[in-house]
């Protein structure tokens, strides 16, 4: 689900009421939330739900998109305005909306595959109307508001996971790309509006690149962060010609960078299992800011028989004996070995918290 902060990340309040699929994949912030309150969240099998108070309520705003599955969501710049969203869906392709949400329309002349990744949004999208639209190793641009689509990548751009967009978009053209550990490096940049691609700075090691940031002031501080699967958080201050080491811890999966960054150095990471870490002097010290989300499970399997055990009892059908085997990184239960036998496991919540209601998945199921 949803998860909100009002004090810089020091404790965590859940905000789903309304929001009816918690598996939340993307989630778009209004760039008026300060007077509209206004988010958009992008869920598995559940479509589309948006909030206009912040997170308090949700409501389902959905129609005309075809499918459920949604990866990828992206305000306008000008949101306040034009009233426009855009959705990346998984077999459908990308839609569009022009009255904040309330419907949908497929946008996808050009593209030759509806398997969206990434979408991306020029900052002066006001002006030039520009969006990226990543599908496996091809991008696609779109310079008419996503009602047509010309492939722009070339060779280069390949095993690409993520990708962003500097904020000094309509002057710089530059595009980042985070790559996956098949590629020789782990960056690729582009400084001509996503047509040619290049590897990117020293290969310093590390691979599965999931999230890219730029400083909002890219155009003076020159300053970027990559988040890596393996090899944790590294930071660029020249443009992404060469990349150090600032933290070690892996499974990082998101970034998040302060509007305010060039006064309050404010960063914040997501990890499996591990939660959320903060930085306030540009990403040299972490420190966890976890107060009030739910229980974190292992960092391997919940529960592993193997190597011919024999005769163990996990869990029961009364409420004393039930475990909550969930949120674990790999599987919630492994039975390995020819040899491993008459093992009961039975009445546990699997996959849920306690109640057996709300899900909490784990990073696979049962084998």
């Amino acid at each position: 689900g949803v998860w909100k902060t009002t004090d810089g990340g020091n404790s965590w309040t859940e905000v789903n009421s309304g929001l009816t699929i918690l598996d939340v994949r993307s989630l778009a912030v209004s760039p008026n939330y300060a007077t509209d309150k206004s988010l958009f969240a992008g869920t598995v099998s559940g479509g589309i739900f948006k909030t206009t108070d912040g997170g308090g309520s949700w409501t389902k705003v959905d129609g005309g998109i075809t499918s459920n599955n949604i990866n990828s969501l992206a305000f306008s710049p000008v949101y306040s305005s034009d009233g426009q969203v855009f959705a990346g869906t998984n077999g459908s392709g990308v839609f569009a909306s022009t009255d904040r949400g309330n419907t949908w329309a497929a946008r996808n002349s050009g593209l030759t595959n509806t398997w969206i990744h990434d979408l991306l949004i020029s900052p002066n999208y006001g002006v030039d109307r520009t969006l990226f639209a990543h599908i496996g190793d091809t991008l696609y641009k779109s310079i008419n508001q996503g009602t047509g689509w010309t492939q722009v990548s070339s060779g280069a751009f390949t095993y690409v996971l993520t990708l962003a967009i500097s904020p000094n978009f309509a002057a710089d053209r530059t595009l980042f790309a985070g790559t996956s550990c098949n590629a020789s490096n782990p960056f690729l940049k582009s400084i001509d509006g996503g047509s040619s691609w290049a590897p990117s700075g020293n290969n310093s090691g590390g691979c599965q690149v999931y999230a890219l940031s730029f400083s909002p002031n890219y155009s003076t501080d020159q300053t970027l962060f990559a988040a890596f699967d393996w090899n944790g958080i590294k930071k660029s201050i020249d443009g992404g010609s060469t990349w150090l080491n600032i933290n070690p811890i892996n499974h990082v999966y998101a970034l998040a960078i302060s509007p305010a960054y060039a006064g309050d150095q404010t960063l914040f990471l997501g990890q499996d299992l591990w939660g959320i870490s903060k930085s306030v002097d540009g990403g040299s010290v972490w420190a966890e800011v976890n107060a009030g989300l739910a229980e974190r499970g292992n960092s391997g399997n919940g529960v592993s028989l193997s190597s011919g055990v024999q005769g163990n009892t996990i869990g029961g059908n009364s409420p004393g004996k039930r475990n909550v085997i969930s949120h674990n990184f790999i599987y919630a239960v492994v039975i390995d070995g020819s040899d491993t036998a008459n093992n009961i496991i039975s009445g546990n919540y699997i996959g849920t918290d306690a109640s057996g209601m709300a899900p909490l998945a784990n990073g696979n199921g049962v084998l």
